[in-house]
């Protein structure tokens, strides 16, 4: 450790900065051993402080402010987006819900008509079968008729 920043660490534990800076390094190395062995305390107190250092150190506070203020501002403006999109993004599968159902209703629809419709065309064949079984019938009947007059008149 150089000799300056041994007088430093002994001025922060107490001694009086006129007198560390007037010792030896071997002074300042005993007097330090002195009170690592001791385990003092640090020296609570004003610290003097360079004007252009505590310009610097605030300027870097505020900065820093700053960046977190405009931080807050992009989280901010970054979970509006993302609400926005969540919403637009919920709408849109509403929509398509939507869309199957009507969809589906349709299908449905059809199927019906479908359905509806192969019952009439199978009612009509039904119909058409029976008016033609009926015809062959009474045309039958009808020979039977014809021939039993004439099995009578002979």
């Amino acid at each position: 450790m150089s000799d300056e920043r041994l007088r430093v660490k002994l001025v922060t534990y107490g001694y009086e900065e006129e007198a560390v800076l007037t010792w030896e390094r071997e002074d300042l190395l005993a007097r330090y051993a002195e009170v690592m062995t001791a385990g003092a305390r640090l020296k609570v107190g004003p610290v003097a402080a360079d004007p252009e250092v505590e310009k610097m150190r605030l300027e870097l506070e505020r900065q820093k402010l700053e960046f977190e203020i405009r931080q807050a501002e992009v989280e901010k403006e970054k979970a509006a987006k993302q609400d926005v999109l969540e919403r637009e993004r919920l709408a849109f599968e509403r929509h398509e819900k939507e869309k199957q159902r009507e969809l589906e209703k349709q299908r449905i629809e059809l199927e019906k008509i479908k359905a509806e419709s192969e019952k009439q065309k199978w009612m009509a064949e039904n119909a058409i079968k029976k008016v033609q079984s009926e015809k062959e019938e009474a045309r039958q009947n009808d020979g039977a008729v014809s021939a039993k007059k004439y099995a009578d008149a002979i």
